[in-house]
């Protein structure tokens, strides 16, 4: 993958991912319905990692990505006891991604494949819904 967690540290290991599904997050701290979800991103990663659920942030700040950003970056999920490793998304990858506004949450199923991608803010009730069954694949 050659990310590597801002909060850890630790570089993203593909075998780490392979035949789980995988919530990919495209946020900011910037964006407020951004914020509001990712208690909701906590308690699912909380309630299904034995399941297999595996949650990376790709974490777009606006700027650049300095130390001060990187700070906000880290208080915020302290803050929020964020429990899932948050990579620096640049540009590239966004434009990759096709991601035309945020928050956009992508779901990858157990093969690999995009299963599902929504945009906005969702309640848990909503993101539990599409998760829980690729769980169960």
């Amino acid at each position: 993958l050659g990310m590597t967690d801002l909060l850890t540290g630790k570089k993203l290991e593909k075998m780490d991912y392979e035949g789980k599904v995988l919530i990919l997050d495209v946020w900011g701290t910037w964006c407020p319905p951004c914020r509001m979800e990712i208690p909701s991103f906590v308690k699912l990663q909380e309630k299904y990692r034995e399941k297999g659920l595996r949650i990376v942030g790709l974490t777009f700040e606006r700027g650049p990505m300095d130390d001060n950003a990187k700070k906000r970056v880290t208080d915020f999920a302290s803050e929020q006891k964020i429990n899932y490793p948050l990579v620096i998304a640049s540009p590239e990858l966004v434009s990759n991604l096709e991601v035309q506004s945020f928050p956009t949450t992508i779901f990858v199923g157990r093969d690999g494949a995009v299963a599902e991608r929504i945009t906005g803010l969702h309640p848990y009730e909503g993101l539990e819904r599409i998760v829980a069954p690729m769980l169960k694949k």
